[in-house]
């Protein structure tokens, strides 16, 4: 199974217009396997954060300052990004960062998560979240899993078999069949998000 993935970057000089291109592995032969996603505190504005947006946020063109042009030899300038991903996974997992820095409290703002997602033009499925709970990550603090799994096909009369996908809660020893809201829309699934995987596959064939 891949998991692997690459981003590339490219950056215009506003003065010049010159382009160059960098990437997070600068060896072709490396790859990133996670990738964070910014978790803002929450706002009275912005009660959840919505998944779809901030992976769009995070492949949109933006503008850096102070940039130091290597065509026209000067420094304080400003360039466009673009990134991008050239490098696809066939499960792209994306972990969020619930911890506060120099704190042992956790940042508790809601995920408003999707079953399905697009990613700079390829299409993801919702197969895992890890969440969790508890007032710190260490002692205070436990993690849970809702999974869509591939159950055994069942069969007609006719010996004709069918595809059947169904959520699952996991916890230890303990499993649980549960419904698809149940899996992404409870509340502390959605404040205690810690890891999503997505898998890159035919969706119109999942059905829960």
């Amino acid at each position: 199974m891949n998991f692997g993935f690459n981003i590339q970057y490219r950056n215009t000089c506003n003065q010049c217009k010159s382009t160059k291109f960098s990437s997070d592995n600068q060896n072709s032969s490396s790859h990133s396997k996670i990738l964070d996603v910014p978790l803002p505190f929450e706002t009275q504005n912005k009660p959840e954060v919505n998944l779809k947006k901030v992976i769009k946020d995070m492949f949109r063109v933006t503008q850096v300052k102070d940039y130091h042009c290597e065509t026209c030899n000067k420094k304080g300038l400003t360039m466009k990004r673009q990134s991008s991903m050239i490098r696809f996974p066939n499960v792209m997992i994306f972990s969020f960062q619930i911890k506060l820095c120099e704190s042992d409290a956790l940042n508790r703002t809601p995920v408003s998560i999707s079953n399905q997602l697009r990613v700079c033009g390829k299409d993801y499925q919702l197969r895992s979240i890890i969440y969790h709970e508890g007032s710190d990550e260490n002692v205070n603090g436990h993690y849970s899993c809702n999974c869509l799994v591939q159950c055994k096909s069942t069969f007609t009369k006719r010996g004709r078999g069918k595809q059947h996908w169904k959520w699952f809660y996991f916890d230890d020893g303990e499993l649980e069949p549960i419904t698809s809201e149940e899996a992404t829309e409870n509340d502390k699934v959605k404040k205690g998000c810690s890891l999503l995987f997505y898998q890159y596959m035919n969706v119109k064939n999942l059905e829960n």
